[in-house]
C-alpha cells in the first residue's frame, strides 16, 4: 500500500482496537469489495460469500481486542476470509457425499467427482495463495483479487513497478509448483 493507506489501515486498525465504530465501518467500506472478490473465487457462490464476508468482519470485531495494529490488518483480513472459505468448502464437500444418493436432480446437473475436484482444487488454491510470502500474497491479492493494475500497486505499496512484477513472477510461480498436481480438464 502506499505510505498514506498504510498509514490509514495503521490507525484504523488501532481504533477497532479500542471499540471505535466508525473506524471499523471505514475498514468494511475500504476493504469489503476485495475480500468479498476473494471469497466468491474460493466458494463460486454469491450467497455463501456475502454470509462469510460478514463473519469475516465480525471475527475482527469479536477479537478486535487481541488485534495487533503493528501488523497487516489487510493479511489478518484476507487470513480469516481463507479460512472461512476453506472451512465452508470442507463442510460443504461432506454434505454433498452424505447427500449424494439422495439427490439424483443435482448429480445429473453435476456429478460428484465434478464438484469434490472443483471444491478441492479451491482449497488447494486458498491453501497455495495463503503459503505466499506477505508482500507477494498482498502483491497477489492486488493485482488478481482488486483489480489494481502493476503501476497502481506500486504507486500504492510505494515501490517501483519492476519489484511489483518480480512480486507477481515470484507468486505465480510458486503457486503454479503448488498446484502442478490440479490439472485442467482434458490434460
Amino acid at each position: 500500500m502506499d505510505e498514506k493507506r498504510g498509514t490509514d489501515l495503521h490507525r484504523l486498525a488501532k481504533l477497532i482496537k479500542q471499540s471505535d465504530e466508525p473506524a471499523f465501518k471505514a475498514l468494511f467500506d475500504e476493504m469489503q469489495q476485495s475480500l468479498f472478490n476473494f471469497i466468491l473465487f474460493l466458494t463460486k457462490d454469491t450467497t455463501v460469500s456475502e454470509d462469510l464476508l460478514q463473519e469475516v468482519f465480525l471475527k475482527l470485531w469479536n477479537k478486535r481486542k487481541e488485534l495487533d495494529p503493528e501488523k497487516s490488518i489487510r493479511s489478518y483480513l484476507y487470513t480469516i476470509a481463507n479460512n472461512l472459505a476453506l472451512n465452508h468448502i470442507r463442510d460443504h464437500t461432506l454434505k454433498i457425499s452424505k447427500h449424494q444418493s439422495i439427490d439424483t436432480e443435482s448429480i445429473e446437473r453435476s456429478s460428484p467427482q465434478a464438484i469434490f475436484e472443483n471444491t478441492e482444487l479451491s482449497k488447494a488454491i486458498a491453501q497455495a495463495i495463503s503459503s505466499l510470502s506477505e508482500k507477494n500474497r498482498v502483491t497477489f491479492m492486488m493485482s488478481r483479487y482488486e483489480g489494481y493494475s502493476y503501476k497502481e500497486i506500486a504507486e500504492r505499496l510505494d515501490v517501483s513497478v519492476k519489484t511489483i512484477e518480480t512480486r507477481m513472477t515470484q507468486a505465480l510461480k510458486e503457486l503454479r509448483i503448488q498446484l502442478a498436481n490440479y490439472k485442467t480438464k482434458g490434460d
